[in-house]
């Protein structure tokens, strides 16, 4: 089984010692607030999925969902391959050639061509997956681990907290983040050594590579020099908030709101920059994480209540600033669409009567569907991969 101790080399074994000092005479704390140890592993701010990526949920730190390289079917796709997990799937991203699969207690990696296992890791309480320019990181409620593409553990990070809490996994200019929703860690790219922590609000980031955007109740927007800076704050208005990621492209942001107490819903934009509200789409039932390229968004809903979930819900496309263009009303709810190749795609959400769809981006007409349940998605490449009842299936032409 792989060490769980950091993989080095020779030449930076003197930093990563003085590093290790450090820590033992700190402990945990903000020992490093003035400045961390240099790293080798530098990721630019404006890291981006390369061609035949998927890197996380909504395909990027932009959570676009849109990818821009990739050629899925436009017609009637056939399964390549499928593979059985057995058990639910958490995440699904690819990279190097590789589907990366977080079930409730493992990671599986598989060939991406052939759907052959190439290696599997035990990680119990269903790690999230995020692939960062050569890493793979696996995140639970109380620990991240750092994996080579080869299924090597780099590092482990265990949370001081025994508590379970979800987390997001950002990485730039050899730190490490991760954001919760009410305080963000740093760790050392290099080691997983904690570097400090700080209490701000971090729940959903999204960026681009410049301002990194937190969103649940308030939008938070922080300039990051290795310490995050608010620069701007904003609570939209009646308390709307959100309990999925937005995206942002050309601009602006695009958040999926909901009022708690009332329950209208709608899809909000907002500058980027200054956090001014542009234009606000009404929506009838709950939005999903939306789905941005390069003219279009694409916001789906679901009935999320309690004694509905699942009855309801549509896929809405609009232009980049908002305006209405197409819209599909389904038998059932949707869950977060994918588009590539000018075509979107979705599945649903909570319920069997929904197939698997796929959808001309310009003018809404349905080029096929496909009997499958499953709302995972992932696209690189010319296939779309789906995760559906303990299942993951490659579908191309």
């Amino acid at each position: 089984m792989p060490s769980t101790q950091p993989t080095t080399s020779r030449r930076r074994a003197l930093s990563l010692s003085a590093l290790a000092v450090g820590s033992a005479l700190g402990g945990c704390t903000s020992l490093f607030d003035d400045g961390p140890p240099t790293a080798e592993r530098q990721v630019s701010p404006d890291w981006r999925p390369s061609p035949g990526q998927w890197s996380t949920w909504n395909y990027d730190f932009a959570r676009t969902s849109h990818n821009p390289f990739a050629e899925p079917p436009r017609r009637e796709p056939s399964p390549a391959w499928t593979y059985d997990v057995e058990e639910s799937v958490d995440s699904l991203v690819v990279a190097k050639d590789t589907v990366f699969v977080g079930t409730e207690g493992e990671i599986v990696a598989l060939r991406a061509s052939t759907g052959d296992l190439q290696w599997r890791q035990s990680m119990p309480n269903g790690p999230r997956l995020t692939w960062i320019d050569g890493r793979l990181y696996g995140a639970t409620g109380n620990e991240l681990r750092a994996y080579t593409s080869d299924g090597d553990r780099e590092w482990t990070y265990r949370r001081d907290e025994d508590q379970m809490q979800f987390f997001d996994v950002l990485e730039r200019r050899g730190t490490v983040y991760l954001l919760f929703r009410n305080h963000i860690e740093r760790i050392h790219a290099d080691t997983g050594t904690k570097l400090g922590a700080q209490s701000l609000y971090g729940r959903f980031p999204v960026t681009t590579g410049g301002l990194v955007y937190a969103s649940e109740y308030a939008i938070e927007a922080y300039e990051v020099d290795g310490k995050f800076d608010s620069r701007w704050s904003v609570l939209p208005e009646n308390a709307r908030q959100t309990y999925t990621y937005s995206a942002i492209a050309n601009g602006l942001l695009y958040r999926p709101e909901y009022e708690p107490v009332s329950g209208p819903a709608r899809l909000a934009i907002y500058d980027a920059d200054s956090g001014t509200a542009r234009e606000r789409v009404p929506l009838e039932h709950t939005p999903r994480s939306p789905a941005v390229g390069a003219d279009r968004s694409f916001v789906s809903t679901s009935v999320v209540t309690a004694d509905e979930i699942g009855s309801e819900g549509n896929l809405l496309a609009l232009s980049a600033d908002g305006k209405r263009r197409w819209e599909y009303d389904a038998a059932g709810s949707l869950g977060p669409p994918a588009v590539a190749n000018g075509t979107v795609f979705v599945g649903p959400f909570a319920n069997g009567r929904v197939p698997l769809l796929a959808f001309d981006a310009e003018n809404g007409d349905e080029l096929w569907r496909l009997p499958i349940s499953g709302s995972t998605l992932a696209i690189a490449g010319d296939t779309l991969y789906v995760s559906a009842n303990g299942t993951v299936r490659a579908l191309r032409r």
